[in-house]
């Protein structure tokens, strides 16, 4: 909403005071561990720096994102061109579509005011989404839970929250404990590697190219030496598999969690390097006959 003006000036460094204000009440209280619960854009890197920073221990989780919103058959024009489905892209996309006069101002509205299938982060591979599952591959969240939506309906109460959101944690917190027990820091874990295999899932499920910023500041606050060309040359080698919006049509909230989340994109990921004609015979399923 501030692009453009001089709102748009404090995003990043809202970044840097979120990875502060963790870091202050962790010291300052001088906790033994900590899980860090992320949400949108900039509040996803700034609930990890903290840890890696002074070598902690500790998890992060994603809140999840939200579930898609639908036109219910209420934008004929909007769907002929589109499809039901809607996302918060679709908002965007509408502004646009009223613009060259494609959709009328009635279906402009019902856009922007259904985009939101229910509360959450972003469900799509914009920043939020993207971070998420590069903290997943890194091994600094819990497999399978970047992809969890944060609500199973619409509404606000804890009943509609998604019942796999509350076991991702109860997982993250034994998760947490395990690593104290084991005196297992975060730098162990952030490795050189580690930023590796969050790179390659940014790049096979088409992420955001905010990551790019971010896990190089998460870098610095690992000690580890990453640089842009190591964007690139994971970038050569690492395929495109994923058909996730913005640039494609699903949801990585809905979809791709339905059909087994992040394990099921990184698996995909290795067997097409061991066999490069391997191909996606559909938008759900990976087979070796394609």
């Amino acid at each position: 909403m501030t692009m453009g003006c001089e709102g748009m000036k404090y995003s990043l460094p809202s970044r840097d005071m979120v990875a502060n204000m963790i870091e202050l009440m962790h010291e300052g209280y001088r906790a033994d561990a900590l899980i860090t619960l992320g949400g949108c854009d900039k509040t996803q890197p700034g609930c990890l720096m903290p840890i890696p920073r002074g070598n902690n221990i500790g998890v992060t989780l994603y809140g999840g994102g939200r579930q898609p919103g639908t036109t219910n058959g209420q934008c004929p024009k909007w769907e002929e061109q589109f499809g039901p489905a809607l996302s918060a892209g679709s908002a965007f996309e509408a502004q646009g579509a009223y613009s060259n006069g494609t959709i009328d101002i009635e279906e402009l509205e019902y856009v922007e005011k259904h985009c939101l299938g229910s509360l959450g982060s972003c469900g799509e591979m914009f920043t939020a989404s993207t971070m998420a599952s590069i903290f997943e591959a890194m091994g600094m969240a819990l497999p399978g839970t970047s992809s969890t939506p944060a609500m199973a309906a619409p509404g606000t109460g804890l009943q509609e929250v998604h019942p796999t959101k509350f076991e991702d944690c109860r997982r993250s917190v034994r998760a947490l404990f395990e690593l104290m027990r084991t005196k297992l820091h975060s730098r162990t874990v952030m490795t050189k590697e580690a930023f590796e295999n969050g790179i390659t899932a940014m790049y096979a499920l088409g992420g955001s190219t905010n990551a790019v910023l971010h896990v190089l500041a998460l870098a610095v606050e690992a000690e580890v030496d990453l640089t842009v060309d190591d964007f690139n040359r994971i970038g050569d080698r690492t395929p495109l598999i994923s058909n996730l919006k913005p640039h494609g049509s699903y949801s990585y909230a809905k979809h791709l969690h339905d059909i087994g989340g992040l394990p099921v994109s990184m698996l995909g990921v290795r067997m097409r390097a061991s066999n490069p004609r391997r191909r996606w015979c559909c938008d759900s399923c990976w087979r070796a006959d394609c």
